[in-house]
């Protein structure tokens, strides 16, 4: 097995540094350890609102009882046994009646859970987050908060991909001056803003 290297400093204190060895290593005992979550649930079509809510609900309640790995997402299938991804999903059944309203509940449990904050299907983006972009393009007015919600508590640091998408889907469904009206509300989103445009 391969170890990091420690690096001792004058004030007592040291820094791991990882090979691109340990690196990998650790990748696949993450992968082994951690096997992703995928989830399929059954509907009817994109037509059948009561089916899709019920879709939907099955969906909040996986978010709320999921024991949390390195990688979540989910798939939806039709009763010809088609699949459809997170995001044709969403956006095929947003303007049903009713059906953004309970998309609003799935996004509220994925900000209450965190699980919003573990990687999604393509291992680039976070999870779930195109029920977000499908929100806020469908209701700016309505859904913009989760969108900020979403970027507060997401992985900075390390998920730039959502980051830029994220900021890119808010601003232009906002509008620009509305944007950074609202962004100054939330100062350590604003504070990243500034350090990226800078």
């Amino acid at each position: 097995m391969l170890l990091p290297c420690l690096l001792f400093t004058t004030d007592r204190t040291y820094e791991v540094i990882f090979t691109d060895e340990v690196l990998h290593e650790l990748s696949l005992y993450l992968q082994e350890s951690n096997p992703p979550a995928m989830h399929t649930i059954d509907f009817t079509n994109v037509k059948d609102g009561p089916s899709i809510l019920e879709a939907l609900k099955k969906a909040t309640l996986i978010v709320e009882e999921e024991d949390l790995g390195g990688e979540f997402y989910l798939e939806f299938k039709n009763e010809k046994g088609e699949l459809l991804d997170e995001l044709s999903f969403f956006n095929s059944v947003v303007t049903v009646e009713d059906v953004s309203k309970q998309m609003g509940v799935l996004a509220n449990g994925l900000l209450s859970s965190g699980i919003y904050s573990v990687l999604g299907e393509d291992m680039t983006n976070g999870t779930m987050v195109d029920l977000f972009y499908t929100l806020i393009e469908h209701d700016p007015g309505k859904y913009c908060q989760l969108g900020f919600r979403y970027l507060e508590g997401m992985d900075r640091d390390h998920d730039q991909e959502t980051w830029q998408s994220m900021i890119f889907t808010l601003e232009k469904n906002m509008g620009k001056n509305e944007f950074l009206d609202e962004l100054a509300k939330w100062g350590a989103l604003q504070d990243e803003w500034n350090y990226r445009e800078a």
